[in-house]
């Protein structure tokens, strides 16, 4: 007897509601989380999984104190937490909004613009030369760690 196919899921109407409200919901409440309690306050311990196994700064550290700062409107002191991410983010969040949309609408809402590899492959390098200076402990390079 063969089997019967399952149901895409995604394509289901009561997945993309369920997707199209808990996604802002939960959004909205770590964004709540993090305004409301300051990741840079002394005491709080680290989740950095890089930063507590290697002691080294990762290409993300930083960034929940830089969000903290945005939500705050303080963008000079959130530059100061992570310069790359607070450069990405803009195209992180369209990114995200776009996967977002696709799931909700069940169509492309926000098309992605077509990457070259050798984009990728320049996005890649400068993360990683980011990561190796901003662990660097000499001047110039100390500014980058968080």
């Amino acid at each position: 007897m063969p089997a019967t196919p399952a149901p895409r899921l995604r394509g289901r109407r009561s997945f993309r509601i369920a997707f199209g409200v808990a996604v802002p919901a939960l959004a909205a409440g770590a964004l709540a989380l993090v305004y409301g309690i300051d990741p840079g306050r002394p005491g709080l311990p680290t989740l950095c999984p890089t930063r507590l196994l290697t002691g080294l700064y990762c290409p993300g550290c930083g960034s929940t104190r830089m969000i903290h700062s945005l939500l705050h409107l303080r963008f000079f002191e959130a530059f100061d937490f992570n310069p790359l991410m607070f450069l990405l983010l803009p195209f992180l969040l369209y990114a995200l909004l776009s996967g977002y949309l696709r799931v909700v609408a069940g169509r492309t809402v926000l098309p992605l613009p077509r990457t070259p590899t050798w984009a990728a492959v320049v996005l890649l390098v400068v993360v990683v030369v980011f990561t190796v200076l901003r662990n660097l402990p000499y001047a110039p390079f100390s500014f980058l760690a968080p």
